[in-house]
């Protein structure tokens, strides 16, 4: 900028206040036309660049987006598979019995990295009557009624978007604890899946339910999955409201 400024407007200057005033006053024009039109192009040279710059900017930013949504996608697909994999099993076996339900889902839980545990509630009138029947890892509370992140409103209301519309719901975020077992409830997603009364491939499930099953989700396990997803320039900032 300093160099162009004394390439261009030194000489301008000069033409108009310089002496002798006889020696510059025919140059007067020739340059100053010559050095407005330099300072244009130099402008307009700028002003495209930038506007590559930032289009180059906003096009690494959306296919990074893209890429980090693909590989988070990627990675959250374990626990989608075991949600679907134990509505098969509900579906298919009117009553599946606790060591059933832990051999099912003993697979999914050492191979899944962000899964903290798996369960089944029974909804025998509507989603309002949500019970928890089986979850993996057991916990004390079973035999007691359903825990307590169970009955958060978060929670109750994936659990009825769920039940709602047949397809895969994810809660907000909810403090999630096994009572007995853990000293601290710690933040985490809760995702619900339905079971209908009457299952067939490609069918809804109404509001005739026969129950949820449901897998935890530690934050902490998520974001690290997500994290891994998010490559530079780009970052991941996690909002807790």
């Amino acid at each position: 900028g300093s160099v162009l400024g004394v390439m261009i407007g030194a000489p301008i200057a000069l033409a108009w206040v310089a002496r002798p005033r006889a020696h510059w006053s025919p140059r007067r024009w020739p340059i100053t036309l010559t050095g407005a039109t330099c300072i244009t192009l130099v402008h307009l040279g700028v002003a495209a660049l930038a506007e590559a710059d930032a289009r180059r900017t906003q096009t690494e930013f959306r296919h990074g987006v893209q890429l980090a949504v693909a590989l988070a996608r990627s990675e959250l697909q374990g626990t989608l598979q075991a949600v679907r994999a134990m509505k098969l099993l509900f579906a298919e076996s009117a009553d599946v019995s606790a060591a059933e339900f832990r051999a099912a889902t003993s697979g999914w839980l050492s191979t899944v990295d962000e899964l903290q545990s798996i369960g089944w509630a029974e909804c025998p009138a509507g989603p309002l009557s949500a019970e928890v029947r089986l979850m993996v890892p057991a916990t004390p509370w079973l035999a007691r009624g359903n825990p307590a992140w169970f009955r958060q409103p978060a929670v109750q209301a994936a659990l009825a978007g769920a039940v709602g519309s047949g397809h895969p719901t994810l809660s907000a975020q909810v403090l999630i604890g096994q009572e007995g077992t853990a000293p601290q409830p710690v933040p985490g997603v809760v995702v619900f899946q339905s079971v209908p009364q009457m299952w067939r491939p490609g069918e809804g499930c109404g509001q005739g339910a026969r129950g949820v099953v449901f897998a935890t989700l530690p934050l902490q396990r998520l974001s690290g999955v997500l994290a891994a997803s998010v490559t530079p320039p780009l970052a991941l900032c996690l909002l807790d409201r």
